[in-house]
C-alpha cells in the first residue's frame, strides 16, 4: 500500500512543490484561505454546483440581472430631482422597492464573484505568460465595476452618496489641476447641479456596457469559453437575491445635506470598505495608497511568476509522427495549436505556438501517436512512469484489485485516498497530474493489470487545466478520440470528479465499484446518491448564510456622531488681479514701432494673499492663497474647514495681500457671531454683487 503523504498548502491549492518554491510566501496564505472556503461550500452545495467554482460565469449572470433591473430604474430616475425620484421608487412597494434592492444586491454579489475569481486565479498560478491578458483585463473589469457602483450610490444623493462623493472629491483634489474646481463643487456655496448627476448616470450606464467588450477581451484566448453558469445555479442565485430583496429591502437613507456633517452613515461595505483607510490617512496619502494597490494588481503578472528559466516547459510536436488528425488542435483549451500544411502533400501537421501554450498537457492525451505534449506529460513519459509504477506496485492491486488514479492538483485528495488504501485491501493508489492529460493507453494498460480503474479527479469547474474532467469523460465513455478500446469493458472504469471535502461520497462510490467488480451479479452494489432532503437542507442553510452576509455587509454602520460644528470657508473670488500702469514719454513712444505705440504701459500683478481666521480671538488658520492657473490669472479659491465646539462663537475672517504696500489690491474681512450646533456646517462664502464675504444661508436651517 502507498504510504500516507502530507501535502503542503501549495499542493492543496493545485500547485506542484517545485512551483511553490518559486513563488512569494503570500501564495501559501492565499491557499490556506481559498481551499477551506471551497471545501465548505463543496459540502453545502456539492462541488458540481459550488458557485465559487463558477465565480467568473456567475459574475456575468449577476451583471445581466443588474442590466435588467437597472433598465427599469432608469425609467423613473430624474437627474433634476435625484433623491426625490429614488424615494418615489422606494415607495413602489410591489415593484420599485424590491427592484432597487435586487439591483443593489446583485451588484454586491457581482463584486464578490469577480474578486474571488481573481483570488482563485492567483492561487492557481493563472496570472502570467499567456494568461497575462486575462489577468490584467480581470483587474480592470473589477475596477470598472467598482467605479460604476460608486456612481450609482452618488446618484441617489443620500447621506451615503454624499459621503462617497466628498471622499472621492477630496482625494482627487490632490491632483493640482482639479483641486480648486472640486473644492467648490461640494462646499454648499451652490446647489449640486443636474449636470453632475447626469454625468454620474452616463458613467453608471456606459461603464457596464463597456464591460461587455472587456469580457470579450478577457476570454479572447480561451477556446470554448463559457460566459454563463449552469441554469440551476443561475436560477437559485436569482431567486435567492429576489427573496432577499423582498424580505430585506435596501434602506432609504436621509437626503444629502452639504450643511451637515455626515456623521454615522450606513454604507455598502462592498463599495465603501476603503473609507476607514481614507479617514485614517490624508486625502493625498489615500490617493497614493489606492494607486499603489492598483499598480500592484496590474503589475502582478510580471513579478508573481516562476523565476526566469524555471517556467514549465511548453508543449512540443513531433512533426514526423503527426498524422494530421487535428484532435490536439480541437482539444487545446487555449487555441495554442494550429495545423500547418506540409510540402510533401501529406495531411497538415500540428505546431504549437509557445506564446499561447500554458503547458497544461491536455494535448498529451489527444494524440494517438504520442507525438505532442510538454516533456513532463507527453504520452511517452506517461508510459515510462506507468512502467515504474507497475514494477513497484503491490500485488493486491492485480487480478480483481482496483487501481485508484488520483489527480495531485485536487486539494487533499491524494492524502485521503492513500489513507483509504491503507485501510482496505486490494486498492493501489496511482497519483498523476491533471487527469485530462491522462492518455487512454494508460487506462488500457492498467486494466490489463487489475480488475478495475477508479479515477478521482478535480471537481468539473475547478480543474487546473479547465476541461480535463470533461475531456477524460468524453474519451472514456463517449468515443471522443483517442477513446478507450472497444475491447475494454467500460463497467471496469469509474470516474469520480469530486473535491476532497466530498471524500465520503468518493469512498462510497469506490466501495460500490469494488463490490460490483467482485460480484457483478450481486444486487444492491450500485452507488446511491446521498438523501436529497439532507442535501437540500445544507444548500438552503448555506444560501441563507450568504444572503444574510450580503444584506448585512451592504449596510455597515460607519462614522461617529459629530460632537462639534464646522466653520467652512468656501469661496470663489474673482478679480483680485491689479494692473500697475504708467504713462510713456514722447521719447519712449518714438522709439517703438507704430503698432506698439500705446500711451500707457501696464504690468499685471497677481498678489499673494494671506488668509487668517480667528475664533473668539484665537488664530486658528493662517495660510497663503495664490491665484489659480498657469499664468496665475484665475480667481482665488478658499477651501478651509475649522472644527468648532457647540456654543456661541465669534468668527473673524480676514483676506489681505501679503505685500501691504499694494494699496490697489482689494482687501476683505468678515466678522459675525454664531450659535454653533454639533454636526452643523456654517459656510462663509463670497457675494459677487456686494463683493464681500458673508455667512451663506442654509436652506434647511
Amino acid at each position: 500500500m502507498s504510504a500516507a503523504h502530507e501535502e503542503s498548502p501549495f499542493q492543496q491549492a493545485g500547485l506542484s512543490q517545485d512551483a511553490s518554491t518559486q513563488r512569494p510566501g503570500m501564495t501559501e496564505l492565499l491557499a490556506r484561505l481559498v481551499v477551506p472556503i471551497n471545501h465548505i461550500f463543496d459540502r453545502a452545495y456539492q462541488s458540481r454546483y459550488n458557485p465559487f467554482y463558477r465565480s467568473g460565469t456567475l459574475a456575468v449572470g449577476l451583471l445581466a440581472i443588474v442590466f435588467v433591473t437597472g433598465l427599469y430604474l432608469l425609467f423613473f430616475y430624474d437627474v433634476a430631482a435625484p433623491y426625490q425620484s429614488v424615494r418615489d421608487i422606494q415607495l413602489q412597494v410591489w415593484i420599485g422597492r424590491w427592484m432597487r434592492a435586487l439591483h443593489r444586491y446583485a451588484t454586491d454579489a457581482c463584486v464578490v464573484a469577480v474578486a474571488y475569481h481573481i483570488l482563485q486565479g492567483q492561487v492557481q498560478d493563472k496570472t502570467w505568460g499567456p494568461r497575462m491578458l486575462a489577468w490584467v483585463t480581470g483587474v480592470i473589469l473589477l475596477i470598472v465595476l467598482w467605479i460604476s457602483g460608486w456612481t450609482g450610490y452618488v446618484m441617489v444623493w443620500d447621506t451615503q452618496g454624499q459621503l462617497l462623493a466628498l471622499a472621492g472629491a477630496k482625494m482627487m483634489q490632490s491632483v493640482p489641476f482639479l483641486r480648486d474646481s472640486l473644492g467648490q463643487a461640494f462646499n454648499g456655496s451652490t446647489p449640486v447641479s443636474a449636470s453632475f448627476f447626469f454625468m454620474n448616470l452616463f458613467l453608471h450606464i456606459a461603464l457596464p456596457l463597456g464591460m461587455i467588450f472587456g469580457l470579450w477581451v478577457h476570454t479572447a484566448r480561451l477556446a470554448r469559453s463559457v460566459w454563463f453558469p449552469l441554469r440551476p445555479i443561475m436560477w437559485v442565485t436569482g431567486l435567492a437575491l429576489l427573496a432577499l430583496s423582498v424580505f430585506w429591502p435596501a434602506p432609504m437613507l436621509p437626503e444629502a445635506d452639504l450643511f451637515k456633517v455626515t456623521g454615522v452613515v450606513e454604507v455598502d461595505w462592498f463599495f465603501g470598505f476603503w473609507l476607514p483607510v481614507f479617514s485614517a490617512l490624508s486625502p493625498q496619502h489615500s490617493l497614493v495608497f489606492m494607486c499603489v494597490v492598483l499598480l500592484i494588481g496590474l503589475s502582478l503578472p510580471w513579478w508573481w511568476r516562476p523565476r526566469k528559466g524555471r517556467e514549465p516547459e511548453r508543449s512540443v510536436s513531433d512533426e514526423d509522427r503527426c498524422t494530421g488528425c487535428r484532435q490536439c488542435s480541437l482539444d487545446c483549451p487555449y487555441e495554442a495549436i494550429s495545423m500547418v500544411p506540409r510540402d510533401d502533400g501529406r495531411l497538415p501537421h500540428s505546431r504549437v505556438d509557445p506564446k499561447l501554450c500554458v503547458s497544461c498537457g491536455i494535448c498529451s492525451a489527444s494524440c494517438d501517436q504520442l507525438a505532442i505534449g510538454p516533456p513532463h506529460s507527453i504520452g511517452a513519459t506517461q508510459m515510462l512512469s506507468l512502467g515504474e509504477f507497475t514494477r513497484s506496485a503491490a500485488q493486491g492491486a492485480h487480478g480483481t484489485g482496483v487501481i485508484a488514479i488520483v489527480c495531485e492538483h485536487n486539494p487533499g485528495a491524494r492524502r485521503h485516498l492513500e489513507g483509504y488504501a491503507a485501510r482496505h485491501d486490494g486498492v493501489q493508489v496511482y497519483p498523476t497530474g491533471c487527469i485530462g492529460t491522462l492518455h487512454t493507453r494508460i487506462l488500457e494498460q492498467l486494466l490489463n493489470e487489475c480488475g478495475g480503474v477508479f479515477v478521482w479527479g478535480c471537481p468539473t469547474r475547478n480543474c487546473l487545466t479547465r476541461e480535463g474532467v470533461e475531456l477524460l469523460n468524453l474519451r472514456t465513455f463517449h468515443k471522443r478520440p483517442p477513446s478507450v478500446s472497444r475491447r475494454i469493458e467500460k463497467n471496469r472504469l469509474e470516474l469520480a470528479p469530486y473535491s476532497s471535502a466530498e471524500r465520503k461520497q468518493v469512498f462510497a462510490r469506490l466501495d460500490a465499484f469494488k463490490s460490483q467488480l467482485e460480484s457483478p451479479a450481486s444486487p444492491g452494489t450500485a452507488y446511491r446518491e446521498p438523501a436529497r432532503g439532507l442535501r437540500y437542507l445544507k444548500a438552503a442553510l448555506a444560501t441563507v448564510f450568504l444572503l444574510t452576509a450580503t444584506g448585512a455587509l451592504s449596510r455597515v454602520t460607519m462614522g461617529e456622531e459629530p460632537t462639534e460644528g464646522v466653520l467652512r470657508l468656501g469661496a470663489h473670488i474673482p478679480g483680485l488681479v491689479i494692473e500697475d500702469c504708467r504713462t510713456l514719454s514722447a521719447e519712449e513712444l518714438a522709439s517703438r514701432p507704430l503698432h506698439m505705440r500705446r500711451p500707457q504701459e501696464c504690468v499685471r500683478i497677481t498678489p499673494t494673499y494671506i488668509l487668517t481666521v480667528k475664533v473668539d480671538g484665537e488664530l486658528v488658520v493662517r495660510r497663503e492663497i495664490y491665484h489659480a492657473g498657469v499664468r496665475s490669472d484665475r480667481p482665488l479659491f478658499l477651501d478651509e474647514e475649522v472644527a468648532v465646539p457647540p456654543g456661541t462663537h465669534r468668527f473673524v475672517v480676514d483676506l489681505r495681500p501679503e505685500d501691504e504696500d499694494l494699496e490697489q489690491a482689494p482687501r476683505m474681512d468678515f466678522e459675525t457671531e454664531v450659535v454653533v450646533e454639533a454636526g452643523a456646517i456654517y459656510l462663509v462664502g463670497y457675494d459677487p454683487q456686494a463683493k464681500t464675504m458673508q455667512l451663506m444661508d442654509n436652506p434647511g436651517r
